[in-house]
């Protein structure tokens, strides 16, 4: 709550008045957050069909061709476009050439007076569920999301409105632009992620060739829960040099500082990669460790260019909080 200017010229709040304050910006966040969260529902199922792309391009298709069977008045299945064989193909070599044609293509059976019936060979990129809610938690994690996308730069504007007026002039001109780049980095991250996911997905299926007779059956809330963890974790690692940035103008590293900890610095990086990526695997962990060493080697560069542009200064002590 803020006072009026004449009865409180220097707007010196008390730790009530304070948190009277940031109850009522908390409130505007919760009610920006259930109206989004709301209208996010008429737009999710477009969401998780947005999400569920990176795997059906990685995903082969299923084939093209069908084999087409007519069903016999006796009751008997023929096919309608017999196989390409010798007239001395004995019977069983016929099953065994029809057989092996039904495994790699789909299958359809005409019957008279009623629609053919299409069986077999689904896509790779068809999803599962495994519980009766589970659609409906898809559809509330889709509007969760497009919530999120609207609701963090309004939670981030209500800190700096809370914050604001109790900075100095000069950590108002620090802190300011780094809210403003956080806006662009944070959605440069997920988008990364959304579609560097493709690749990681292609390598990680690709590991069933190695195994015989295993074929994917996806979970759609596992797949959806891993797409969504790396964007939200990627989002927030490319928040990481702005961190360093603000650091730097506060004084308290330079670029000298982050040059001579590099190895460290990439070896703190790995085991943040590692815990942080939503599979256990090293795919997943390199994937994510090398944006992280090029994020930290482009902070160092800014840092060096701000230092020039105009080297770091302590506020003075007797600098006060301007409105």
């Amino acid at each position: 709550m803020n006072l009026p200017q004449k009865h409180n010229p220097e707007r010196v709040l008390s730790f009530v008045e304070h948190l009277e304050e940031l109850r009522g910006r908390v409130i505007i966040c919760l009610v920006f957050f259930i109206v989004t969260l709301l209208g996010g529902f008429w737009f999710a199922p477009r969401v998780i069909e947005w999400l569920i792309t990176p795997l059906r391009q990685v995903a082969p298709p299923p084939p093209e061709t069908t084999l087409t069977f007519k069903l016999a008045p006796d009751g008997t299945l023929h096919l309608a476009d017999p196989l390409n064989t010798a007239a001395t193909t004995t019977t069983a070599t016929l099953t065994t050439q029809t057989l092996a044609a039904m495994s790699n293509n789909r299958v359809a059976i005409e019957i008279p007076g009623r629609e053919a019936v299409t069986i077999g060979n689904r896509s790779a990129s068809s999803l599962f569920f495994l519980s009766p809610i589970e659609p409906f938690m898809l559809l509330i994690q889709g509007a969760l999301l497009i919530s999120a996308v609207f609701t963090i730069p309004m939670i981030v504007y209500q800190m700096w409105l809370f914050i604001a007026p109790g900075l100095l002039r000069k950590e108002r001109r620090i802190v300011g632009p780094v809210i403003l780049s956080s806006f662009i980095l944070f959605p440069t991250g997920a988008m990364f992620a959304y579609y560097v996911s493709r690749l990681a997905l292609q390598i990680l299926i690709g590991f069933s060739d190695q195994i015989p007779g295993l074929e994917p059956s996806i979970v759609a809330s596992k797949y959806i829960g891993f797409i969504l963890t790396m964007m939200i974790v990627f989002g927030v690692f490319f928040e990481f040099p702005l961190v360093l940035v603000l650091l730097s103008r506060f004084g308290i590293i330079d670029a000298r500082y982050l040059a001579e900890r590099r190895r460290w610095a990439i070896l703190i990086m790995a085991v943040v990669a590692a815990a942080a990526t939503p599979t256990p695997d090293p795919i997943n962990m390199c994937i994510m460790l090398a944006p992280l060493i090029i994020l930290y080697e482009g902070s160092i560069v800014v840092i060096r260019i701000l230092d020039r542009a105009g080297p770091v200064r302590q506020p003075d002590a007797t600098e006060v909080p301007e409105e």
